[in-house]
Formats: C-alpha cells, structure tokens, sequence
C-alpha cells in the first residue's frame, strides 16, 4: 500500500514537472521571439499634429515679454539651440535650452525667471495628457 502511494505521488511529481517545465519554456520563447521582434520593429511614434492637439493652446493676449527680452533675462548671449512658447498651468512660458544644456524657463507675461514648480503645477501638467493617452 505504501509503495503505491510513493509510486503513484513520484508519477503525479514527474508529470506536473513536466507541464510546469512545458509551460515555461513556452514563456520563454515568447520573450525570445518577442525581443527579436523589439529589436527590427520601429517603436510607435507621435506625429507632430498628435503631440500639438495634446498642448494647452497659447493664450497670446496674456504674452506681453518679446523673446529676445526673454533671452536677455535668461543670460542667453547666443541664440539658444531651443526656444519654445508654451503653457505652464494657465502662464505662458518661454522655454530655452541653452548650447551647453542648461534649461530655463521664464514667464511671457512678466519675465520673471521660474525656477521651480509646485506639486500642484506638475500633476496640473501631466493632466491633459493622461486624458490624451488614456
């Protein structure tokens, strides 16, 4: 009797190894096959029109500095390799980058540079485009 139940449990062991292992495998090859296809195949893209319909619009009649005023209060002597107009929360910003990669961000309406943003700007932010992912 107890010889059968050893006998009887080692069959149960070798046979749930063997779909357990069966089963794994196939895991694996879908992440082998599914790396190769990562490796040849393009990653999705935005085209810009997508990523520009996802971007607050401007309110152009609150932007009262000049980009040139704007670079000035920034330090920039150059042109800088960026410069953007865009919407912090409902503040529109101009938004330079630098040729040795500093990043700075002054307001359109003011020109006070802005140097940090609360936790309330940043999810406000992040908003509009979970909305657009989503």
């Amino acid at each position: 009797m107890r010889r059968a139940l050893i006998r009887r449990g080692r069959r149960w062991l070798y046979i749930t190894h063997r779909w357990i292992g069966i089963a794994t495998c196939l895991l694996f090859a879908m992440w082998f096959v599914s790396g190769i296809v990562m490796m040849y195949v393009a990653f999705p893209q935005l085209t810009d029109r997508e990523r520009w319909a996802a971007l607050p619009p401007v309110a152009w009649d609150r932007v009262l500095v000049t980009p040139d005023r704007a670079m000035a209060i920034a330090g920039v002597a150059n042109y800088p390799r960026d410069l953007r107009l865009a919407m912090l929360n409902d503040i529109p910003v101009y938004r330079l980058l630098d040729w040795n990669g500093a990043r700075k961000t002054i307001s359109a309406t003011d020109g006070h540079p802005i140097e940090d943003i609360t936790t309330e700007q940043a999810l406000a932010i992040t908003l509009p485009l979970r909305a657009f992912f989503a």
